[in-house]
């Protein structure tokens, strides 16, 4: 499998861009399609120019943006272009070129009360590209609205509405030190694509840091708990995700993760470039039974079919997956603490 997944990887990387024309990205069927290809974005926030070749080797693809604010949008095109990735600017911003992927508004707007209404407003001056949105967990059923909204949720709906991708922010470890709320993570994930994002394409941030936030006093991320996050979010719905590495503790920086942090962002990464056509593939339903909580999909594409499936549990078990098709039978998979399963299971 390993090697399989690296040939795969290898395929995927020769997409990015490349040549003078200006990429192509369009929304289809519930998901990104850069170039008439399948793409799950893997997205970092706020880096200077200079790391990306060095993010872009851990499998990095999208970079959102600007990291050094006195970077002209060309240099930023640029220095993506060379790294072989994307750039998402600010919505408005000038610049062209293959790297181009689309426009960012601004971060979290709902946490300083700015308006689904004002967004779309804005939308219509600066349209042309796709679009990205990124939100707090204020939708969240277990966390509290914006003040503003007067505990109406339902403004989680427009903001779908006004945006192509929509996104959103949960750090149970980084933001709560709360390691027990890591569950939280596909919950969120799965009432956004459920009750909210109306069919629009959602991506989540995963915590990276190695240290918490100046708002509470706890340890980073272990490398299982990341993997079991991106997972989590994958398997609740998400087409994109990006990694949170800003740290100020216990000074600023931009990316503070541990080494073997970002040796598991690799392989992970790698995976998710590998099987892109079954994450966004067309769904097989599956059903699975365990004495814990395990969430799993399936997807289908060129006669293959892959589970994917993670523990949301602290305790190792047993668990067996079921098909609505005869076709496939059960099968019955081990899991760790917040284990992970990637699987093909037919073709």
């Amino acid at each position: 499998m390993a090697a399989r997944l690296t040939v795969l990887a290898a395929a995927v990387a020769l997409a990015l861009p490349s040549g003078a024309s200006a990429v192509t990205a369009v929304l289809r069927s519930g998901h990104l399609v850069v170039d008439g290809k399948p793409f799950f974005p893997i997205m970092q926030w706020l880096q200077c120019p200079g790391s990306f070749k060095q993010q872009a080797a851990l499998g990095i693809d999208v970079f959102l943006g600007k990291g050094c604010s006195d970077t002209s949008d060309d240099a930023e095109l640029a220095a993506a272009a060379d790294a072989g990735v994307y750039s998402v600017l600010p919505a408005g911003s000038k610049g062209t070129g293959p790297a181009l992927l689309g426009w960012h508004f601004d971060d979290e707007p709902d946490m300083r009360g700015t308006t689904p209404a004002q967004i779309a407003a804005h939308r219509r001056t600066v349209g042309g590209k796709v679009d990205f949105l990124t939100l707090t967990s204020g939708f969240f059923s277990k966390l509290p609205p914006p003040t503003w909204t007067r505990g109406n949720r339902g403004v989680y709906r427009d903001y779908a509405r006004a945006i192509d991708l929509l996104g959103f922010d949960l750090y149970p470890l980084y933001g709560w030190c709360k390691p027990d709320w890591i569950g939280r993570v596909a919950d969120a994930q799965r009432e956004l694509v459920s009750n909210y994002a109306g069919g629009r394409p959602t991506y989540q941030w995963i915590e990276a840091a190695s240290t918490s936030s100046q708002w509470c006093k706890g340890r980073g991320i272990t490398p299982v708990e990341l993997r079991a996050e991106v997972w989590m979010a994958i398997t609740n719905g998400a087409k994109g995700i990006g990694y949170f590495t800003h740290s100020w503790t216990p000074n600023y920086s931009q990316f503070r993760v541990g080494g073997d942090v970002q040796q598991e962002i690799k392989r992970t990464d790698t995976q998710i470039k590998a099987l892109t056509p079954w994450i966004l593939g067309a769904p097989v339903p599956v059903r699975v039974e365990s004495s814990g909580r395990v969430d799993a999909i399936a997807g289908r594409a060129g006669g293959r079919i892959y589970v994917f499936a993670v523990n949301l549990g602290f305790e190792p078990g047993t668990v067996t997956a079921h098909f609505s098709s005869p076709a496939f039978k059960p099968f019955t998979f081990d899991f760790g603490r917040l284990g992970v399963l990637v699987r093909r299971v037919y073709g």
